[in-house]
């Protein structure tokens, strides 16, 4: 039958360190001891250690959370080139995943053309800011003709279809933010232009990601 622990203060022989140890017997008289000191010396080292990890997770989180900001603004505005701001990105930052950064990457961008896909299909309306301003006639003859061709093709070569959204995105040839643009009039399924748009962009992008460290690797 065990009986009550009794509880003891000792000075250790170190200086200015207080030891307190928890003696205890249990059937057969066997004695316990529980060293407080060792166990808060452990859960001191252990909050150390969480509070030098947190810095590089936190600014990790921060950065992520940047590039994906950066992924849906270069979407919406070609003019922003978010393929450089993943190099300077890897090249300060190595610490960060190339395949994370590559795939928030391209979640952001593909949400982004996601508007101009339904926009072109008329499920929506873009603001003004970011309507297509009016061109002359010959040049609005033409895009209109490659629009109709494009069309034709997607109904009579789906696979066709697939390989140009996926050569796009990857390559953007054509402009990736056109060939949103006519998927959504040709009335392309959505799986289609979902699944070759995130293909497509990640591979971009995580080529774009490892590019550097290979570049410092191979010289």
């Amino acid at each position: 039958m065990a009986h009550s622990p009794t509880l003891a203060g000792r000075v250790g022989h170190s200086p200015g360190v207080v030891l307190r140890d928890v003696r205890g017997t249990v059937g057969g008289g066997a004695q316990v001891e529980f060293s407080v000191s060792a166990r808060s010396r452990i859960a001191s080292l252990w909050r150390t250690a969480l509070r030098r990890s947190g810095g590089p997770v936190l600014t990790s989180i921060g950065l992520i959370a940047t590039a994906f900001g950066m992924a849906v603004a270069s979407a919406l505005l070609p003019v922003i080139s978010v393929e450089i701001f993943v190099i300077g990105l890897v090249v300060k930052s190595p610490e960060v995943p190339w395949w994370l950064l590559a795939l928030v990457v391209t979640i952001g961008q593909i949400g982004g053309k996601l508007l101009y896909f339904y926009a072109a299909r008329g499920v929506i309306r873009l603001p003004r800011f970011l309507q297509r301003k009016s061109e002359p006639g010959e040049h609005r003859g033409r895009w209109a003709a490659w629009l109709e061709r494009f069309r034709v093709g997607c109904q009579t070569r789906p696979m066709w279809t697939g390989g140009v959204l996926l050569l796009s995105a990857v390559a953007s040839l054509p402009p990736f933010l056109a060939t949103c643009v006519a998927a959504g009039w040709a009335r392309v399924p959505l799986s289609t232009f979902l699944v070759t748009g995130l293909v497509g962009r990640f591979v971009r992008f995580a080529a774009l990601a490892v590019a550097p460290g290979a570049m410092i690797a191979w010289l």
